[in-house]
C-alpha cells in the first residue's frame, strides 16, 4: 500500500515513479532505504533499532498493545456468542482462555519494542 493511494488526487492521474513514492515515504516517515536496480531494500532488523530507540515511541506501542489486548478480549468473547456458545457451562470457561489469549498475544508484540529499547537483542 502506498501513501498516494489515500489520495484522491493521484487516483485519476498517471502514478508517480517508484523513487518519487519512496521518496514522499522516506520523509513522512523517516526510513532509509537503498536502491538496487530499481527494486527497493530495506533492513527491517536496522529499522526497528532505529525506531525503538526512541521512548515515546516504545511507550506509545506498548500502549497500542494494551488496546489491542482489550480488543482481542471482547472479540474472543463475542466470536463464540455469534456462533451460539453462550451459556453459564462454557462462560467462565471461555471468558479464562479469552482473558489469556488477549494478555499473551499483546505481551508478545509488547516485548518486541522493550527488547529492542533496552538492547536485550543484538
Amino acid at each position: 500500500m502506498r501513501l498516494t493511494d489515500f489520495s484522491v488526487l493521484y487516483r485519476f492521474k498517471p502514478e508517480p515513479p517508484l523513487d518519487a513514492q519512496v521518496a514522499v515515504g522516506d520523509f513522512l516517515i523517516g526510513r532509509r532505504r537503498h536502491f538496487d536496480n530499481g527494486v527497493v531494500l530495506h533492513n527491517l532488523y536496522a529499522e526497528m533499532d532505529l525506531v525503538f530507540t526512541n521512548p515515546y515511541i516504545v511507550v506509545l506501542y506498548v500502549l497500542a498493545c494494551g488496546s489491542l489486548g482489550y480488543h482481542l478480549a471482547h472479540g474472543f468473547q463475542s466470536a463464540f456468542k455469534t456462533i451460539g456458545v453462550h451459556n453459564k457451562k462454557y462462560h467462565a470457561m471461555l471468558t479464562s482462555i479469552g482473558y489469556g489469549f488477549a494478555i499473551f498475544i499483546p505481551l508478545l508484540f509488547a516485548l518486541m519494542p522493550i527488547s529492542f529499547y533496552f538492547d536485550w537483542i543484538k
